[in-house]
């Protein structure tokens, strides 16, 4: 008997133990995904320390980096939907792309391309500056009809006869 209840012991053990090692290994449950990309300019060079934002627009939730030394940015589990990218950087067009998908236990990749900006800065010069000549080492002044007639006189005053 005892043998008997030996062998269904085993036997019991053995079962377990092979469900133990067939079944596949939970994994527990991603509610997140991420989002990755490089940002350039037109000619394809990176653009360092832009600032890029992740709009969920179902909830409106925002998440905001920026890129490292090599232009890259990465946004780590955040919520899966559907998101707005603006990236904005010194001397660029602020670039928005919309309608991008995060998809659970993914990591979607947006990479960006960004247009050189126009300046909006004006500076306004009130004062004539003066003009300075480097093409020609010479030297000159003008001298107009009225300094000579003044000179003339001047001079005819000052004449003695002797």
């Amino acid at each position: 008997m005892q043998s008997r209840l030996h062998q269904i012991g085993a036997l019991f053990l053995g079962v377990v133990l092979a469900m133990g090692v067939l079944t596949p290994p939970s994994t527990a449950q991603v509610l997140y995904g991420s989002l990755t990309g490089v940002v350039t300019d037109q000619t394809g060079a990176t653009v360092p320390g832009a600032e890029v934002t992740a709009t969920n627009t179902l909830t409106g939730r925002v998440a905001t980096t920026s890129t490292d030394a090599e232009g890259r940015y990465s946004f780590v589990n955040i919520q899966a939907g559907l998101y707005d990218i603006k990236v904005a950087a010194d001397g660029f067009r602020t670039l928005t792309q919309t309608g991008t998908t995060v998809s659970v236990n993914q990591v979607a990749r947006v990479d960006l391309s960004l247009e050189l900006g126009q300046v909006t800065e004006v500076v306004t010069v009130e004062a004539d500056a003066a003009q300075l000549q480097t093409e020609k080492a010479d030297t000159s002044s003008e001298i107009t009809g009225e300094a000579v007639k003044e000179l003339r006189c001047r001079a005819s005053a000052t004449t003695r006869v002797w």
